[in-house]
């Protein structure tokens, strides 16, 4: 059951689901910011099994990574898992690269159609992601701060039906819950999943659209 404050429903709405558009191809860009505090472009694309299996490799038998996404083993095994994440209809699996270095796993997916979607009164074109960084020299707070605000960048200007942005960490997850509030999202509540208790974190169209308005008039006011 879903604990919070909001009133978030803690079972499925099948008013939700809605028709899910073409996933992109596997290497196509998805994204491009430039992120004026970290003086660096963030890209991201769709990820290919083709090339980015040495990657998940690496990433995913980091035991810090591991701990959270439990996905270690050998190449064939992350051939198999991003597979099938490629092959779910409504979950895109991406790779983040700043200034062309990869360091960052995403996959973007529509809330009413994923397993978050059976626990949790979701909307029409909710959105989610799970993310990691496997770039150890790219991690860090003042970065995740500005990658997770691009994610909602993307996840809001990517589908105009979009009205909210939910992200489900693991609730010991406290590193990326933290980054997370920073990026911008409010802190629901809890949710017990069956193979995990997560927080549930939510950024709505509005308060991303306040967020912007305030940032591009502190822009404006430094350039006078």
């Amino acid at each position: 059951m879903l604990e919070t404050k909001h009133s978030v429903r803690p079972f499925m709405n099948p008013s939700a689901f809605h028709p899910i558009p073409a996933k992109p191809a596997a290497g196509t860009l998805l994204h491009a910011r430039y992120l004026s505090v970290l003086g660096q472009t963030l890209t991201i694309r769709a990820a290919d099994s083709g090339t980015d299996i040495p990657l998940l490799h690496s990433w995913h038998n980091q035991p810090r990574v591991n701990a959270f996404w439990n996905e270690a083993g050998d190449e064939a095994h992350q051939l198999a898992y991003l597979t099938s994440v490629t092959s779910s209809a409504h979950s895109i699996p991406c790779i983040g690269s700043l200034d062309g270095v990869p360091f960052l796993y995403l996959e973007v997916y529509w809330v009413a159609h994923d397993l978050l979607g059976r626990h949790l009164a979701a909307q029409p074109y909710d959105r989610g992601f799970h993310a990691l960084v496997g770039n150890e020299r790219l991690r860090g707070a003042h970065r995740a701060k500005e990658w997770i605000a691009a994610v909602l960048d993307w996840a809001f200007e990517d589908c105009k039906e979009t009205k909210r942005v939910l992200v489900e960490p693991r609730i010991d997850n406290g590193a990326i819950i933290g980054y997370c509030c920073n990026a911008g999202a409010t802190f629901l509540g809890s949710l017990r999943l069956p193979h995990k208790t997560s927080a549930i974190l939510m950024t709505t169209r509005s308060e991303w659209e306040q967020r912007r308005r305030r940032k591009n008039l502190r822009s404006f006011m430094a350039r006078l």
